[in-house]
């Protein structure tokens, strides 16, 4: 039975994936307010999907083949104009 972490766990892992799996963000499912100082929110949303991929691949390094593209997508993404 899953408990409501785990639910929440793949509910965030599913999204991640949707986000960044493609050889591009899929910048519509990227939440942005209204007065999104400087893209400083679209930037945070990259960061820390970024952190959360780097400790996974620090408990598990046979995540890396899995990983490694959304990592990509995730670093164009930080240089892309609209973060």
């Amino acid at each position: 039975m899953q408990t409501t972490m785990d639910r929440a766990t793949t509910a965030a892992t599913d999204r991640i994936e949707q986000i960044f799996s493609g050889p591009d963000i899929d910048w519509d499912q990227i939440y942005v307010t209204k007065d999104d100082s400087m893209a400083l929110g679209t930037r945070y949303q990259l960061i820390y999907s970024a952190l959360v991929h780097f400790i996974a691949l620090k408990k598990d390094p046979g995540l890396a083949d899995r990983l490694r593209q959304q990592l990509d997508t995730i670093y164009r993404g930080l240089v892309d104009p609209k973060s």
